[in-house]
């Protein structure tokens, strides 16, 4: 889970500066991200992964997809 967070929070950082200059164009924002590290979460790691993250005001919605099948991990 700390490989996780580490790397979620290098990415919303990182791509929070990407739209910086982009982002009053746009009513709302998500953020979309493939996981490349757990491949599957269960429902106590989901509600973990949320205690542990922040997302800051720039998204309105961050989603994580199983990067295996797809499927919508975990929205926050």
């Amino acid at each position: 889970m700390s490989e996780f967070k580490k790397n979620f929070d290098h990415c919303i950082k990182a791509k929070t500066e990407k739209i910086k200059d982009h982002h009053k164009k746009y009513s709302s924002l998500w953020l979309v991200l493939v996981d490349q590290i757990a491949h599957g979460l269960t429902e106590d790691e989901k509600n973990e992964v949320k205690s542990m993250v922040s997302v800051n005001s720039s998204w309105d919605k961050v989603i994580i997809l199983d990067s295996l099948n797809g499927n919508n991990l975990l929205e926050i």
